[in-house]
């Protein structure tokens, strides 16, 4: 995901949103229930980035 701000691109990994988003959210936003996404989303315990290799970049 690639945001702008101020003219410069940042990106969010879609790992760090699912990490950093507090079940209740999922909850309320999706209707799951909290503490089964917060047992599925744990192992994520650091930024994962999907994409070309970086002699692609």
């Amino acid at each position: 995901m690639v945001n702008f701000n101020d003219g410069k691109i940042q990106s969010v990994e879609g790992a760090d949103v699912l990490r950093f988003t507090p079940p209740d959210v999922f909850q309320l936003a999706y209707d799951v229930n909290a503490r089964k996404i917060n047992k599925v989303l744990s192992p994520i315990d650091e930024t994962i980035v999907i994409g070309p290799p970086d002699e692609f970049s």
